[in-house]
């Protein structure tokens, strides 16, 4: 599942879908939400599933627009979960080099997994979750920390970061309820600020025998310009002018 809200996210999606199909991955596997009815327009050629939400195009209309795709990602992971839906949730960027089933069958089994984010920010501590890329599962206690992060979403006006909200959250509930959790190892999927957004160093380790299965590209902390020269920088930009 990936939140699409602009033609920046589109083009970064489509080129997240091209990577998926060569490492064989199915077009049924892949689900993009999205606010805007033109973004439902333009990602129609791709032949994924396409969710259009014209019910909440105006929530948040007058935050900033990071915070407010912050807050419709973390309604999304809520209400899928609710519904008694498990999505695997990735960035618009994401980069992929095997099947997320793979991903899945590689790891223990948990209420919910995230990936690594490294690190550089103390309020991540002890976890240092991203939610660029994470799977909660529908167990009440990992719904329960999805409706925690939106009961706390104060916070991220003052923090400016979902991440920060999301490892406050999953600390505090893993330490008080029992929520297990799993970080996905970075030789797994790997966050790219773990690297210092280095290309050279993104590059080597594709290159590697035993390279990552994704590759994230964060929506937080990245503008799109940054995250399109990175994917570029380090020879994961897969599409053309026709393909945008």
């Amino acid at each position: 599942g990936c939140l699409i809200e602009n033609i920046h996210e589109s083009i970064l999606f489509k080129n997240s879908l091209k990577s998926g199909y060569n490492a064989g991955i199915s077009k049924s596997k892949f689900c993009a939400f999205t606010t805007s009815n033109d973004i439902e327009s333009d990602l129609k050629s791709t032949g994924v599933k396409v969710i259009y939400l014209p019910e909440i195009k105006d929530v948040g209309k007058d935050l900033d627009y990071k915070i407010r795709r912050y807050f419709i990602q973390a309604w999304l992971a809520f209400s899928v979960a609710n519904s008694q839906n498990t999505y695997l949730w990735q960035s618009p960027g994401t980069y992929w080099m095997d099947r997320p089933d793979n991903i899945i069958s590689s790891l223990p089994i948990v209420e919910v997994l995230w990936s690594y984010k490294g690190r550089d920010d103390i309020r991540g501590a002890p976890f240092f979750v991203s939610f660029d890329f994470f799977i909660p599962a529908y167990a009440e206690r990992a719904i329960h920390l999805l409706h925690e992060i939106l009961l706390h979403f104060d916070l991220v006006l003052a923090w400016l970061s979902l991440d920060a909200l999301a490892a406050y959250r999953l600390s505090e509930n893993n330490s008080r309820y029992g929520t297990s959790t799993h970080i996905i190892p970075p030789y797994t999927v790997l966050h790219t600020n773990l690297l210092k957004y280095d290309a050279i160093k993104i590059k080597e380790a594709i290159a590697s025998k035993d390279h990552p299965m994704a590759i994230v590209i964060p929506i937080e902390g990245l503008a799109y310009d940054q995250m399109e020269k990175l994917l570029k920088d380090s020879g994961m930009w897969l599409l053309d002018s026709s393909n945008k």
